[in-house]
């Protein structure tokens, strides 16, 4: 087959979509399609970065290319890349997947697909809500006008959880047109890693708590620093580990950080290689997530992948991967008690922390991209 991704942003930026996207396309061509990528020169949304590059290189066998990105409004529906629908309206495909609900690449191939090309296309919509950055009545509004049609135009709609399943049927999509095929991990790679002590820690003794994400304000890291001190009360010797590029949050850390007194207890360790990751993954005691909005969160399986413990918040796709008392603890948004409750709870009990990893090494599997991507490989064979 030839298939057209198309996406707002692709490598070297990464987020959760951009691995997605990344991972899917590398193995359909493993398995003998050929993959255009359409995307931006984007490299982050908060600032508006982007990076020199060419408009057309080869990846994994993958053909991307890019255009450039301008942001008219600042949201993030409000990014677009005019010059990719002339490419979108050439390209030969057989199908053509947009990622991003709410995002312009979306809008642009539901328009071009039905109107002038008449080509089947996927619509994998990554969230459950309408753009960050909108009024509450805005998102209603934008929902049940733009976004409804914008999926209506769609032949199938993939759903990374069962609650953005039921998310996007209530909101008028055909249950029928809607499969659920979450994001996935790469298995081999975590299951076969073992190495020292990751080289921001002092030794291979030194307890420490993880997150591994942007750090950003949509992360809720700051009820996360705010609750530690609860935490060290126990376990003075605890650090917390955040792993992940800034994306103006750092400062206002380290300020709230500073003010309980706990700004030592803190490494941020900014943007890392895949190998140092794996690292602080390896050596860490448990893995939270204290998000206050995630559609999936890629980094719950990589943790479980690891037989780590997860905290996490009850919002978005988060309980279709993390059950709470099988494998982690599910908590309210930005309550600083439940969370650090939580954490406390499976830092004392070591025999629920190895039961809990058992269960996560088994759950995982099913997760594996090579499933994924059979599943989404059959969506493009029905509707071809």
């Amino acid at each position: 087959m030839k298939i057209i991704q198309i996406v707002t942003e692709f490598l070297p930026a990464m987020g959760g979509v951009e691995r997605h996207v990344y991972e899917i396309s590398k193995r359909l061509v493993e398995r003998g399609h050929q993959v255009t990528i359409l995307t931006s020169n984007l490299l982050k949304e908060r600032p508006f970065t982007k990076f020199s590059t060419k408009p057309r290189v080869s990846m994994d066998g993958v053909d991307v290319r890019r255009f450039n990105a301008y942001q008219v409004l600042p949201l993030r529906a409000g990014i677009v890349m005019p010059d990719m629908i002339g490419k979108l309206l050439k390209v030969e495909a057989d199908i053509v997947h947009a990622h991003g609900y709410g995002r312009y690449p979306v809008m642009v191939a539901s328009i071009i697909c039905k109107s002038v090309r008449k080509t089947p296309l996927i619509i994998t919509t990554h969230a459950i809500e309408s753009p960050f950055g909108l009024p509450k009545l805005i998102k209603v509004g934008y929902n049940l006008v733009v976004g409804l049609h914008t999926l209506k135009s769609a032949d199938r709609i993939i759903a990374i959880t069962r609650t953005e399943a039921f998310f996007l049927s209530g909101l008028g999509v055909a249950p029928e047109k809607i499969s659920v095929i979450p994001n996935g991990i790469d298995l081999q790679l975590f299951f076969s890693f073992k190495d020292s002590a990751p080289p921001f820690l002092e030794g291979n003794d030194t307890p420490y708590i993880l997150f591994v994400g942007r750090i950003d304000e949509h992360k809720g890291l700051k009820y996360l620093v705010k609750a530690f001190p609860q935490v060290l009360r126990e376990y003075p010797d605890m650090k917390l580990i955040l792993v992940g590029e800034d994306w103006g949050s750092k400062d206002e850390l380290n300020r709230i950080a500073t003010s309980v007194g706990i700004q030592k207890q803190i490494i941020f360790t900014g943007k890392i290689s895949q190998e140092y990751l794996l690292k602080a993954y390896s050596h860490a005691k448990l893995f939270v997530l204290p998000s206050l909005v995630e559609a999936f969160g890629i980094v719950l399986l990589e943790a479980m992948a690891f037989c780590l413990p997860v905290v996490a918040t009850r919002v978005g796709g988060i309980p279709d991967v993390i059950k709470h008392g099988r494998n982690g603890f599910l908590v309210k948004p930005m309550d600083l008690k439940q969370l650090s409750n939580a954490i406390l709870r499976l830092l004392r009990d070591e025999n629920l922390r190895e039961n809990i990893a058992r269960r996560n090494k088994e759950d995982v599997k099913r997760y594996d991209w090579n499933c994924i991507v059979e599943e989404i490989e059959s969506c493009y064979e029905e509707l071809i």
